[in-house]
């Protein structure tokens, strides 16, 4: 499928229950077999620091195995989402509607219960608001905050039951720059050296220039995501000092007016191709083909769209990847691919 080595960027991950890295590197082998040969790993989704240095260590052996292969790193800088963290011996909690829960921050040292959750912050203050709406995931369930206790401590009500998992994201319109990890995570980073390092929530320029400054070798592409409306803003400049540009449609649709959210998009990818700069679109492509045998007619809909707009590359979620549906989905990529090549995806009526 010469579309999908091309185009298709698939994302990985290797989580902390997974003692070794055999598990991954054999998914690996599967994807290449079925013509993969771009990879993602999202470093704004660990908390673990061991865990951080095993991915590297994956990328560094992927990089020895394959020689045809580009890796993607999302490093989690200069921003990263604000996401819970569970003990490490648990995977999942469960709640009802109305109970009360209290979100603490990294630096909070009271007493913990069942009902306590910690979020990746050393501040809660510049997150939460009394009355604020905060969904959960990409909206699966909202909670409203019933009081902003301290900055180590606020309570909030689900709106509904809910289950929460290690690492699962809360939208709460910003993100936080707690950089625990910066110093190792940019040392992995010069030794494997990957192709393309990617930074969240990029507003300005400065973020960029600031992580150049750190890498010590030359062989790398910045491609900036934007998130944010002060992203949208500052774009111009943004696409100006990078290499590329991610379309990061998760947060970006939490972060500015959902009405404005297709204009966005629009705009985003066709001021980056004005430029000559790489464009990559994300987050919730296919995504109804996690669960569904069929994919709904508005994410086909949707990927005609990209394609049509012929992005540099596509950027695959890990539950589309690990779903029993991913083949399907690769095939109905390339062949969407195929009939754009021929002029024959987008229809002309003039």
């Amino acid at each position: 499928m010469i579309w999908i080595s091309e185009k298709v960027i698939v994302t990985l991950r290797k989580y902390d229950e997974d003692k070794d890295m055999t598990k991954l590197l054999n998914k690996v082998d599967e994807l290449y077999a079925l013509g993969i040969r771009r990879y993602r790993f999202n470093l704004g989704k660990l908390s673990n620091k061991q865990t951080i240095e095993d991915t590297f260590i994956v990328i560094k052996k992927m990089k020895s195995l394959y020689g045809d292969i580009r890796i993607m790193v999302d490093l989690g800088y200069p921003g990263t989402g604000v996401r819970f963290q569970l003990p490490a011996d648990e995977k999942k909690r469960k709640f009802s509607k109305d109970e009360v829960i209290f979100f603490i921050s990294t630096q909070y040292s009271g007493q913990e219960a069942y009902n306590t959750l910690r979020i990746n912050a050393h501040d809660l203050r510049p997150l939460f608001t009394e009355g604020q709406l905060l969904y959960y995931r990409d909206g699966d369930v909202m909670f409203r905050v019933v009081s902003c206790i301290s900055q180590d401590k606020v309570s909030v009500i689900p709106l509904m039951n809910i289950k929460i998992k290690a690492n699962a994201a809360i939208k709460c319109g910003t993100f936080i720059k707690d950089h625990d990890t910066h110093g190792m995570v940019m040392s992995l980073v010069d030794d494997a050296q990957p192709e393309e390092i990617a930074l969240s929530f990029v507003e300005n320029p400065k973020d960029i220039l600031a992580l150049k400054k750190e890498l010590t070798y030359s062989s790398y592409k910045i491609i900036s995501k934007i998130e944010t409306t002060k992203g949208l803003l500052h774009l111009d400049d943004i696409i100006d000092h990078s290499h590329g540009i991610m379309l990061a449609r998760g947060d970006l649709a939490f972060n500015s007016p959902l009405s404005d959210f297709y204009y966005n998009q629009s705009k985003v990818i066709r001021e980056t191709r004005l430029r000559n700069k790489d464009i990559y679109v994300a987050t919730d492509i296919l995504s109804s083909y996690c669960k569904l045998a069929f994919p709904s007619r508005s994410d086909v809909i949707d990927l005609g769209r990209i394609i049509a707009e012929n992005v540099s590359g596509i950027i695959l979620n890990g539950n589309l990847v690990s779903s029993q549906n991913f083949e399907q989905a690769l095939h109905l990529i390339e062949d969407m691919y195929i009939k754009f090549a021929k002029g024959l995806l987008v229809y002309d009526c003039s």
